[in-house]
């Protein structure tokens, strides 16, 4: 007989029953996992090729030794002794019925709550009056009731059968198609090209055809190939269960060849898959062809892995998947990634990628570690992300309909582009950060009194909370050309600028053309001071503004030398605070002057905007897949 070698990492799980066997029974007890080579006694009878079964199945307590510490695997399995087998694997209940369903069966035999149990569950039923508890299991026996017991609705498994074997014609009718399924689903081996349907089945084979067709435990090898209705992994063949159709679909065949992968099987059927490697590789678009066009791609409609992923392979594409626990995209990813639809509930790593782009569209992601140097990172269509935790150097987009939650960046991100919109913006590190035109962030908070940042036009932070003592210039290295964009600083308002009045030569207003000119205040008739700008006709005073070209009348704005400048004067370019000049081209902050070039504090009219919107900082958002 051979047996394929089984290649497991299988953890050991206890079966909650325990068998009510006779004293000398080999199924008297669950035993506590052996570690020594010689498991039992007679440990040299046990077929080679078997002993890793057997090792299994007493670590899982179906089995165990006699009192004698002997195994006994070459003696043929009794039916009663099947049933407490099958009850332990299926994790069945012992019925203690006070009486029993067949005639050859005492209600206080060892055995009996596990006869009772398996034909309750439809799987082991006799001839409806006797169980024959004592007789011995055929081998077509055995096919028949492991597959009632994985697939009790006795669905035919669809894959291609291998070819007849040299006695399939002694088979009986009733069990062909249950030979062909174990054989197809590798629980039971031919022995030298026959299947011996009559022959009674030794303890160890039963042993080793339950630890297949009732694996609990986790195992890991290399997948092989996919059909979409099996699987081969290690060399075994597996149904494929209904939950993982999508990730195991034919279509995938490609991307999942070679790849690491740690699964659960029961009853043949391959139901969960706890780790998955992905270790092939896309290719390098050609010039001229879309980023990511041919990637390789894993589309797994929507199916779940109840553990973690590693992309170990170049240019892949990851599309409608959930993955419980970790995403790796490692560092043998140079290249491209993208990832749509996808869930990760545990951490999501980014070890590979390089300056051109790891994208995830319309994802849903928890922590996001990004630990590779001048990587790109985008966030697009409405992914969700919790936390970006930044090591790097790093570009991060975010693009319009995505929303971030937080960003933390930690020793090592030295410089950091950013174009996204975030909740909370925290600087652990030294770095020199640059927020892109269209960044929205609700609050920047600094720990670290080293790093730089510097906003571009466009950009709107809310808040911005600082290190005790720390100016804000000190951190924003562009704050007085972007302080408009800055809600609070530290939870206050930053003030505007204080604006120093700069001292000017009076001028002339310049009349607007088709106005009359201001009149000077109009002098006490009683006065012989001369009128201006209309002087008396009868007098020789020279006229203002228009003198006499042969008079050296002082110009106007100048004013006279032997005026004091205690009050207003007519012709003056400046008053002090207690009077207007309607001409003036200065005032303190005072009084208004409405045609002057320049005011006080309380407005901003002298060539600044209040929240003015730039386009085009250089950054182009826009999906290239």
């Amino acid at each position: 007989m051979t047996k394929k070698t089984f290649t497991t990492w299988l953890i050991a799980t206890s079966v909650a029953a325990a068998a009510m066997a006779p004293s000398g029974s080999i199924f008297a007890s669950p035993n506590l996992a052996k570690t020594s080579e010689a498991l039992f006694s007679d440990w040299g009878q046990t077929n080679p090729s078997l002993r890793e079964a057997v090792k299994q199945a007493s670590e899982l307590g179906l089995i165990s030794g006699d009192p004698s510490g002997k195994f006994r695997p070459l003696d043929t399995l009794t039916r009663q002794e099947l049933a407490v087998l099958l009850a332990r694997s299926l994790h069945i209940n012992p019925l203690k019925a006070k009486s029993s369903s067949f005639h050859d069966v005492s209600a206080s035999a060892w055995a009996h709550p596990y006869i009772e149990a398996v034909k309750a569950a439809g799987i082991m039923q006799g001839d409806g009056k006797n169980f024959r508890p004592g007789a011995r299991v055929t081998r077509e026996e055995l096919a028949a009731t492991l597959m009632k017991s994985v697939r009790p609705d006795m669905t035919t498994v669809e894959a291609d059968y291998p070819a007849p074997f040299e006695d399939h014609s002694q088979v009986s009718s009733w069990a062909k198609q249950a030979v062909q399924d174990v054989l197809t689903l590798g629980m039971m081996d031919l022995i030298d090209e026959h299947f011996a349907p009559k022959q009674a089945v030794q303890r160890q084979e039963a042993a080793a055809s339950l630890v297949q067709a009732f694996q609990p435990g986790k195992q890991a090898a290399a997948l092989d190939w996919t059909d979409g209705q099996r699987i081969s992994i290690g060399g075994q063949t597996y149904l494929i269960g209904d939950s993982l159709k999508g990730l195991l679909r034919i279509e995938n065949n490609a991307i999942l060849k070679g790849a690491k992968v740690r699964f659960a099987a029961s009853g043949g059927t391959l139901n969960r898959i706890d780790f998955l490697e992905i270790v092939q590789s896309g290719e390098n678009p050609a010039d001229g062809e879309a980023e990511f066009s041919r990637n390789i791609v894993l589309d797994a409609q929507g199916d779940r892995i109840e553990g973690s992923v590693v992309i170990a392979g170049d240019f892949v594409s990851v599309r409608n998947l959930t993955v419980d626990g970790d995403f790796e995209i490692s560092q043998s990813l140079y290249h491209d990634f993208y990832g749509y639809d996808v869930t990760v509930l545990g951490n999501t790593v980014i070890n590979g990628g390089d300056a051109h782009t790891v994208v995830f569209e319309n994802a849903k992601l928890q922590t996001v570690d990004i630990n590779k140097k001048e990587v790109r990172v985008d966030a697009a269509g409405t992914t969700t992300v919790k936390d970006f935790l930044i090591y790097s150097s790093t570009t991060l987009i975010g693009e319009a309909d995505s929303t971030i939650e937080r960003v933390t960046l930690k020793d090592g991100a030295e410089k950091v582009d950013i174009s996204a919109s975030i909740n909370s913006l925290i600087v652990g590190s030294s770095a020199n950060i640059n927020l892109a035109t269209g960044s929205r962030i609700q609050q920047i908070e600094v720990t670290n009194r080293a790093a730089k940042l510097k906003i571009q036009p466009g950009v709107n932070v809310a808040d911005i909370k600082l290190p005790a003592n720390v100016d804000i210039s000190a951190i924003v290295s562009n704050y007085e050309q972007v302080r408009s964009q800055i809600g609070n600083v530290n939870g206050t308002k930053p003030a505007s600028p204080t604006v120093q009045p700069s001292p000017a030569a009076p001028q002339n207003p310049t009349p607007n053309p088709g106005t009359p000119a201001p009149q000077d205040p109009t002098p006490d008739p009683g006065t012989s001071t001369p009128q201006d700008p209309t002087p008396d006709p009868g007098t020789s005073t020279p006229q203002d503004p228009t003198p006499d070209p042969g008079t050296p009348t002082p110009q106007d704005p100048t004013p006279d030398p032997g005026t004091s400048t205690a009050g207003p004067d007519a012709r003056s370019g400046h008053t002090d605070a207690a009077g207007p000049d309607t001409r003036s081209g200065h005032i303190d902050a005072a009084g208004p002057n409405t045609r002057s070039g320049h005011t006080g504090a309380e407005s901003c009219a002298y060539g600044c905007e209040s929240d003015r919107r730039h386009d085009g900082s250089g950054w182009t958002i826009g999906r290239r897949y």
